[in-house]
Parts: structure tokens; C-alpha cells; sequence
């Protein structure tokens, strides 16, 4: 599996199929997807976005919203998480991770360690520390487990599932990481 920035059209394109895709399957959506769509692309000019393939069919997405661009650009727009849920806001992050999205027929392939990979890859070569995310309990759950998440919040029914806001470290990524790969060799 490898991934690329989104820099192109075709790229914005498949970015955009792939994650809105997975969302209405898994019902994030709440059958108001131009809305949630636009919610979303208002964070393309201040974000990395990445797209994951299985050869060349487009399998799974990444958003990476930086905080720095949008300080530059003097918009009013803060970090999703902050901005969509009751919690405080933490000046040490410097990202949050969204759109973290894989095909269903994929999850049981390995590729999600890849992606977690290719994450923390990004977040350490651009110097983030900190990052906030919003997941699904599964998701947060497994972050937990391997040591990554610094704090969560309680979580809260958004965009169709039970989400939790959580602080991860780069450091504890890393670490947790390694405590992945070791056990998906057991």
C-alpha cells in the first residue's frame, strides 16, 4: 500500500469520493451529506490531505488540519474537534487528524497499521507534537490501549456514531506504534 499528498484535481477528486463514500456507508453522514461535505471543505486550503492505495485504486483517506495555516490565513476557523465539541482547547496542539477513512473490505489487511504509519511519518517529519482527534470508541479504544491518547473527553453521538475527542502525542504514538506492530506479530 503506499499514499500521496493530494495535489492534483484527480487526486482532490478521489480524495473526496473515497471519504464521502465510506460516511454514507457507515451512516456518518446522517443523511445530510452536502452539508457535512461542505463542513468539511472548508478545511482544504489548511490541511495535508493524503490518499491510500491498493495498487491504483484509491482505499482510504487521511486529513491532517494544521493549525498554523489557519492562524496565518486570519481566519476565524478553529480546529473541528474544538469548534464541534464542549472541551478545552489545547495551545500545544498543532494538528488534528480527520478523515482517517478505509474501505471496508480493507480493514482486515494490514492496511490500517500502514496508515497509522504513514500518520505518525507525516506528523514527525512536519515537526507536530500534538494532535486532537474525534473517533469512533473502536478507534479511540485501540489508540488507548497502545498508549497514545494524552487525554479524551466523554464522548457524544455526532455525525451518526458515538464520538470521542481525545489528545494524542507524537512520543506516545510512536511508542504506541511499536506496541501495535508487536502485537499483530503474536
Amino acid at each position: 500500500m503506499r499514499y500521496e499528498l493530494v495535489n492534483t484535481r484527480q487526486k482532490r477528486k478521489d480524495f473526496n469520493q473515497v471519504w464521502s463514500q465510506i460516511w454514507a456507508l457507515e451512516g456518518y453522514d446522517e443523511g445530510r451529506p452536502d452539508e457535512i461535505f461542505a463542513e468539511y471543505q472548508q478545511y482544504d486550503d489548511f490541511s495535508r490531505d493524503y490518499l491510500f492505495y491498493a495498487g491504483d485504486e484509491p482505499i482510504a483517506t487521511m486529513r491532517l488540519v494544521v493549525q498554523e495555516l489557519i492562524d496565518k490565513s486570519g481566519s476565524e476557523l478553529e480546529l473541528p474537534t474544538f469548534k464541534d465539541f464542549d472541551i478545552p482547547t489545547e495551545p500545544d496542539v498543532d494538528i488534528e487528524i480527520t478523515l482517517l477513512t478505509l474501505l471496508r473490505e480493507y480493514r482486515s489487511t494490514g492496511a490500517f497499521l500502514k496508515m497509522m504509519e504513514a500518520m505518525i511519518n507525516e506528523c514527525r517529519a512536519a515537526r507536530f507534537r500534538k494532535a486532537v482527534i474525534a473517533g469512533h470508541p473502536r478507534l479511540v479504544a485501540m489508540y488507548r490501549n497502545f498508549g497514545m491518547i494524552e487525554r479524551e473527553e466523554p464522548g457524544e453521538f455526532y455525525q451518526g456514531s458515538m464520538t470521542i475527542p481525545a489528545i494524542l502525542t507524537m512520543d506516545k504514538a510512536v511508542a504506541g506504534l511499536d506496541k501495535l506492530r508487536s502485537s499483530m506479530n503474536t
